[in-house]
């Protein structure tokens, strides 16, 4: 592989993050729904623009070369049996990987989670050399790893420090959490092994189109099951106790009355004292719609607990689905186009140290945009993660 070509895999793999980061931001102003349902959004408008750019740039009648930006004989040359992998990686890392994260970040904490994810790198080191066979045995590599890897945890965990260091305290909760990071990390980096070995003839475009479409596809199932759902249950309540069959007839006369007089006292309340006032919703501040879900808490505040809301694509300005537009454009596309492109052309542990610096575009950016302050410890680490970027820079070249 020339110079040339490694230089550009670097500068693709160090352009990347930022990108990613940028739309991150975008999103945080933006948008209005439930995690699940941007992942959703943003999988399915990505996959569109994949397979737009991939059929514009389909030519020739040869394979392409991995994560080229053009050539290959079009979608129809794919092979069966590298989109079934390359599906299975999106599978992987896109659907798995991404909700384990949002699992860990929920339980642990910014903090740990951090920590978690700048092991990746060493991960990958692991699964190059023993997996993919790259020589992995230079020492300006491994400098440039520890050097990255560590600026990129001393920005992350300063930018993390007024965090809360975990929701939930019990052992349990924090058992699943670890296991969330772990199951992220390591899905994460198997489908991006999965990704170079049956990737290495199709066009970075062919190869996003089909890990993000078969993930789409994959959570617009689960979206229709989380709509679905809902409505069966809801129905199955419905029915009158004579259709179901194993449970007991309803109570009559006077077995009625005793167990509602025995309700009403194991909630310390009588008979009397249970008045329709109490049961009205505006009598504690709470609005409800035409179907009776609720619309407005007693703080003013709008919120949607209907059933399957998490599965549904928010109401929201046509500004802010504007400005979530361009975040998937540069973080769901852009990203993983210059991702994929890089992947072919360096190492896999110079590729996955890279692809974490995405705290470094992260604090002038937030400067620029929310104004926060950027600490001498973030300058430090910031200053680290350049610095191991040049020995990873000159090895790959």
């Amino acid at each position: 592989m020339g110079a040339g070509k490694a230089a550009g895999g670097v500068a693709a793999a160090a352009t990347a993050p930022g990108a990613c980061t940028a739309g991150i931001f975008l999103w945080a102003l933006g948008w209005r729904g439930s995690p699940f349902a941007l992942n959703l959004f943003k999988c399915s408008l990505a996959s569109l623009g994949f397979l737009v750019v991939a059929l514009a740039a389909a030519g020739g009648t040869g394979a392409a070369a991995g994560g080229s930006w053009s050539g290959g004989g079009g979608l129809g040359s794919v092979p069966s049996v590298a989109a079934g992998w390359l599906a299975f990686s999106g599978l992987l890392g896109i659907v798995v990987g991404d909700n384990a994260w949002l699992m860990s970040l929920q339980i642990l904490g910014p903090r740990r989670v951090v920590f978690c994810d700048n092991l990746k790198p060493f991960l990958a080191a692991a699964v190059g050399r023993w997996w993919l066979g790259e020589d992995l045995s230079a020492i300006p590599l491994l400098v440039g790893v520890l050097l990255t890897a560590a600026g990129v945890t001393v920005v992350s965990l300063e930018k993390a420090r007024q965090e809360s260091h975990s929701v939930n305290k019990g052992r349990r909760h924090e058992v699943w959490g670890w296991a969330a990071a772990v199951a992220n990390v390591s899905l994460d980096t198997v489908g991006t092994a999965l990704t170079k070995i049956h990737g290495s003839r199709l066009t970075t475009w062919e190869i996003n189109l089909v890990r993000f479409g078969s993930a789409s596809l994959a959570l617009l199932l689960i979206a229709f099951i989380g709509n679905v759902w809902p409505l069966v249950r809801t129905a199955v309540e419905a029915l009158p106790w004579k259709y179901c069959r194993g449970r007991p007839s309803p109570p009559q006369g006077h077995e009625l009355q005793a167990l509602e007089n025995s309700s009403s006292h194991e909630r310390g309340v009588g008979a009397e004292g249970v008045t329709q006032e109490s049961l009205d919703p505006a009598a504690v501040g709470v609005k409800l719609g035409p179907g009776g879900e609720v619309l407005q808490a007693s703080d003013g505040e709008d919120f949607e607990l209907t059933r399957g809301a998490w599965a549904r694509l928010p109401s929201m300005p046509g500004r802010d689905w504007a400005c979530v537009t361009l975040g998937v454009a540069l973080t769901t596309f852009l990203c993983p186009a210059l991702g994929n492109y890089a992947l072919f052309l360096i190492s896999l542990p110079a590729w996955a140290t890279l692809g974490a610096l995405g705290p470094m575009y992260a604090l002038p950016l937030g400067w620029l945009l929310k104004r926060e302050p950027v600490t001498k410890r973030a300058v430090f680490g910031a200053t680290l993660a350049v610095a191991g970027v040049v020995p990873l820079a000159l090895h790959e070249s």
